[in-house]
C-alpha cells in the first residue's frame, strides 16, 4: 500500500512526525535504542540525539517483518518503552513481536490510526515519554480495518489484541470504533 501511495504522489509523513517527536525528547538524557537508516537512525542523526542502532533492515524499503525483527531485537536489550512511528498495521506488527512484555507507544503517522496505542500528536508522544517512569500504564486496544471490506465501501474494525501503554489521558487517543445506527422511518 505504501509503495502504491508513493507512486501516486503521496509524501510520507512519518519522517516529519518522527522529527517533531524527537524535538520533544532532545536533551532529556534518555538512552535511545533504534534501527539504522529509515527505521529511526536517520531521524535521530538529523535531530542530533545520541543513540545506538541495534538492528539494520536488509534494504531501503522496509517490511512488516523488519518491524517485528527490530522489535524483538530491542526487547532483548531491556528497554522500558518501545516507541514506533506508523499506523494500525505497524501497531499490529509491534504487538506481534513484543506482546505485553513491554510498554509501547505509537507516534501517529499512518494511514489508519484506530488503535488506542497512539498519542494524539507527536508532541504528546514526547510528553508521555518525558514522564514515562512517572505515568501509569494501561491496556490499550490494537485494532485494524478490514481492508477488503473497506475497498467495498464497508468500514469494519476488528480487535487484534491489547498492548500495555504509558498513558496521560489527554495525550493518548482512545480507540476509534464504528457504531452502526439505524434511523427510524
Amino acid at each position: 500500500q505504501a509503495g502504491e501511495a508513493r507512486e501516486r504522489g503521496a509524501i510520507p509523513v512519518a519522517p516529519v512526525r518522527a522529527a517533531e517527536f524527537l524535538k520533544g525528547i532532545k536533551n532529556t538524557g534518555l538512552s535511545v535504542l533504534t534501527c539504522s537508516g529509515s527505521m529511526g537512525g536517520d531521524a535521530l542523526e538529523e535531530a542530533g540525539i545520541r543513540h545506538r542502532a541495534v538492528f539494520a533492515p536488509a534494504g531501503e524499503t522496509t517490511s512488516a517483518e523488519d518491524t517485528r525483527r527490530a522489535c524483538r531485537e530491542m526487547l532483548g536489550r531491556g528497554m522500558d518503552v518501545l516507541v514506533f512511528c506508523g499506523g494500525d498495521g505497524t501497531a499490529r506488527d509491534v504487538l506481534d513481536a513484543v506482546g505485553r512484555q513491554v510498554s509501547v507507544l505509537g507516534i501517529p503517522a499512518g494511514v489508519k490510526m484506530y488503535s488506542a496505542v497512539f498519542a494524539t500528536t507527536p508532541s504528546a508522544a514526547a510528553a508521555i515519554i518525558r514522564q514515562a517512569g512517572e505515568v501509569p500504564v494501561a491496556d490499550a486496544e490494537v485494532v485494524d480495518v478490514d481492508e477488503t471490506a473497506y475497498r467495498n465501501g464497508i468500514l469494519s474494525i476488528r480487535l487484534y489484541g491489547y498492548a500495555v501503554v504509558p498513558t496521560l489521558p489527554e495525550a493518548r487517543q482512545a480507540c476509534k470504533w464504528v457504531a452502526e445506527s439505524q434511523t427510524e422511518a
